[in-house]
């Protein structure tokens, strides 16, 4: 089996077992982006992969780096193997053959990575955390998420108790935030929904098909944008009533397909980022 076959596998085993308490891994514990050595932030599959290494090991770092990263700056591993727990981060690239381009083909670059709390030797270099992740919404993180949705542009109305995108107005629906438990449930609701609109015929263009297999798939991409941004802004992401209401139908169809869940992460990351560049553009024109 390949390191990326492995480690979607044991993905798929952690999403079946979180599941049972109701919660995807994403809403375990502390989770903020993970971050390499040099600074820059993982996404797509290395983001939920080390999310998920960082709570199966107990490592209360958030930074990652390759052996050779780490002795550079004075660290001392002492023989781990990150095989031993299958710490990969992957890269796909494309094999090209310019003469026949039906053969060329897909592969995944890979590189062992250790959390600095497996690190040796670091003791007088400061660890950059960019913030916790906070568990209830003060007023600086309220205006922090709220400036995030509104650089969107998305058009998002409150009224009635279903939270929902529209493709056909194009607009999300949203109950009052005192309908849900808190107000991180009301925001994971809402980042939840502006990936479905970030999906839409005139963006991403995703499959809105109302089969059931297509709309949990959908779903499932949703949810995974939520945790990504929820992330990025530093809160702590929370199961929607449709996570709840798919978790059974995505493990069921990941088993079946490993890659399913190899696409929703692809699909999430590219949600995330449309909405990101949202951030700079739309900055811009009211600056």
């Amino acid at each position: 089996m390949s390191k990326p076959e492995r480690i979607l596998k044991k993905m798929i085993e952690r999403i079946e077992e979180c599941s049972k308490s109701w919660v995807m891994p994403w809403h375990q514990t502390n989770f903020s982006m993970p971050i390499s050595i040099k600074g820059h932030e993982y996404q797509g599959l290395n983001s939920i992969w080390l999310w998920m290494c960082k709570d199966m090991r107990g490592y209360s770092s958030n930074q990652w780096g390759t052996f050779q990263q780490w002795k550079s700056i004075g660290g001392n591993l002492g023989g781990q193997s990150a095989s031993a727990y299958d710490q990969y981060i992957l890269q796909p690239n494309i094999k090209v053959d310019d003469d026949n381009p039906e053969n060329n083909y897909k592969y995944f670059k890979s590189w062992a990575v250790f959390n600095r709390d497996q690190v040796k030797g670091l003791e007088d270099i400061k660890e950059d955390q960019p913030f916790e992740t906070v568990y209830s919404i003060d007023n600086n993180t309220r205006h922090a998420i709220n400036t995030y949705i509104s650089l969107t542009k998305a058009i998002i109305q409150h009224k009635g108790d279903r939270a929902y995108y529209r493709p056909s107005t194009d607009i999300i629906n949203m109950p009052d935030v005192d309908k849900f438990k808190d107000e991180l449930y009301y925001y994971s609701t809402v980042l939840h929904e502006l990936s479905h609109w970030s999906g839409a015929k005139h963006r991403l263009n995703r499959n809105f098909s109302r089969k059931r297999k297509d709309y949990a798939f959908e779903e499932l991409i949703a949810e995974m944008t939520s945790a990504f941004i929820s992330a990025q802004l530093g809160i702590a992401s929370q199961p929607t009533e449709e996570c709840i209401t798919y978790m059974k139908s995505w493990i069921e169809a990941m088993k079946e397909q490993p890659k399913i869940l190899w696409d929703a992460i692809s699909h999430a990351k590219d949600s995330m980022n449309y909405c990101n560049n949202l951030q700079q553009l739309n900055q811009k024109k009211v600056a």
